[in-house]
């Protein structure tokens, strides 16, 4: 009796590390995709650079080649005056209406033509050798422009393997999601506007909050690599009412989550499409809206940096970011300060 009763308290111990250990290995796994994602982050600023500097000289090039251009037409023009000057001037020479003070005049004008034309061709010398280096700047960028893109293709597919297996691990609370989602999904079905999702989720969802370890309400990263095209207040197409900020970046390219959080809401709502809901800091909800495609689902703690999805297919993509305070939007740009 006594053994039957260490028997089961040995196998409810065991299953209960093992539960942990499970845990444990999904943060860890968390963790190390957080880091991937950082160097991918980093990897793709560098592509980014290295894409705005192979612009830069292209454009350089186009410009001085328009130079030559200009100047070889200046040049052929002279040449062909030149030619004319040469077939006429022995016969003016000879001519008695060509007064030694007329002579003089012409060969100073002659002179200086031809000193315009030695000025000319000299520029076009230094143009050609300046065109010589933007080429060679360019050959140069191309090369590290495909290094850079190779490195950040291969974080790409660490990333995407890191995401298959944290699908994967976490396949056995996917139920219990499915069960939340289809209530956010009706949510979102009596929802008129973001407003009301964000209240309805807030009152049903008892969420588990994350607590910024700094005490200090603030985003660790930016949700994609690109510039802000729409600030807080502004109302404009990308942002209609002005309640968020819009960031402009590529197509396909990964959303990271801006800081440690709770899905509220991941899943289709009216006319935005794809809407992701961030629970954290007590009363702060981060709403964000442009995504072709959420990998994360409704009761999942993600990490700052840590992949929520991507952008869409098209080119430029949009990423709205709206942040609420107890339902009320605030300017986010502040929670940016320091941000990677």
């Amino acid at each position: 009796m006594f053994a039957r009763y260490l028997l089961g308290i040995f196998l409810s111990l065991t299953s209960f590390s093992g539960s942990f250990a499970g845990e444990g290995s999904l943060t860890s796994l968390k963790k190390k995709l957080s880091s991937v994602a950082e160097q991918c982050r980093c990897q793709e600023s560098l592509c980014i650079d290295a894409e705005e500097k192979l612009q830069s000289l292209e454009w350089e090039k186009q410009q001085k080649t328009i130079t030559l251009e200009k100047q070889l037409l200046h040049t052929n023009l002279y040449l062909s005056a030149l030619k004319k000057i040469q077939t006429i001037a022995p016969t003016a020479i000879l001519s008695s209406s060509m007064t030694p003070q007329r002579l003089i005049q012409s060969t100073i004008i002659l002179n200086a033509f031809i000193r315009h034309i030695l000025k000319t061709t000299d520029l076009m010398r230094h143009e050609i050798e300046a065109l010589k280096k933007v080429q060679v700047s360019i050959e140069q960028a191309k090369v590290s422009a495909k290094k850079f893109i190779e490195i950040y293709q291969q974080r790409h597919k660490e990333i995407e393997e890191l995401l298959k297996k944290r699908r994967r691990m976490i396949e056995s609370e996917i139920k219990n999601r499915k069960i939340l989602e289809q209530r956010m999904s009706l949510l979102a079905s009596k929802s008129r506007n973001l407003k009301e999702l964000v209240h309805e989720v807030k009152t049903v969802e008892k969420t588990q909050l994350v607590e910024s370890k700094s005490g200090k309400q603030k985003y660790q990263v930016k949700p994609v690599l690109g510039k802000i095209v729409s600030s807080f207040g502004s109302k404009d197409s990308l942002n209609p009412e002005g309640l968020g900020i819009v960031f402009k970046t590529t197509s396909r390219t990964l959303v990271y989550a801006p800081s440690s959080a709770k899905v509220v809401y991941a899943g289709p709502f009216r006319k935005y499409n794809q809407v992701l809901i961030l629970a954290h800091d007590r009363e702060y909800h981060t709403l964000m809206v442009g995504f072709d495609e959420i990998d994360v689902s409704v009761g999942q703690v993600v990490l700052a940096g840590e992949p929520i999805g991507y952008t869409t297919k098209e080119t430029p993509s949009y990423i709205y970011l709206e942040l609420r305070d107890k339902e009320v939007p605030i300017d986010p740009s502040p929670w940016f300060s320091g941000s990677r």
